[in-house]
């Protein structure tokens, strides 16, 4: 499975689900937030949560626990795609790909709403490099954007002491 792209990985994807476990319906998505919990407030958290089944489901073992702590192993991408399928079929992988795209395109609007503003500028100059890492999962990759792009663009706009527009 390591050496697969990613578009590989959404056939063995679609070739899993629902014959061998059926589609989780949003369990995937709403587990995204787990990743904001850290286990030094949540000792007990779940191992695996969110797109982390589906590495479960279609490769076992792969990653594993270590008893040092961490994991041995590696992940597998599932991509925006793989995701809205494991967990809705075929209308949640056009769904995840919709919503994704409403949200990139809500970003470049802001840059383009913001041209003359500096930190806007870098913020979405380094959202956009990063954004072909961003596509390789859904709900986790849309809070860390978030994240990331919120408290970025509010360091830089501070430091250039500007305000920027969001609406």
């Amino acid at each position: 499975m390591t050496a697969f792209a990613d578009w590989d990985i959404f056939l063995a994807i679609q070739d899993f689900y629902p014959e061998y476990r059926p589609h989780y319906n949003g369990r995937l998505a709403s587990e995204a937030v787990l990743w904001l919990i850290p286990r030094s407030i949540w000792p007990g958290k779940p191992i695996q949560y969110g797109s982390g089944r589906i590495q479960d489901d279609i490769a076992p073992n792969l990653r594993v626990l270590s008893s040092g702590g961490g994991y041995t192993g590696t992940a597998i991408s599932q991509s925006t795609l793989g995701e809205g399928y494991a967990d809705f079929g075929l209308g949640g992988a056009l769904l995840y790909m919709a919503i994704f795209g409403l949200v990139w395109g809500w970003v470049y609007r802001v840059a383009r709403d913001n041209v003359f503003s500096f930190p806007m500028a870098a913020t979405y100059s380094l959202m956009y490099i990063i954004m072909p890492l961003c596509v390789r999962g859904f709900a986790s990759s849309l809070i860390y954007m978030g994240l990331w792009g919120f408290l970025v663009t509010a360091m830089l706009s501070f430091l250039a002491g500007g305000r920027r527009a969001i609406a």
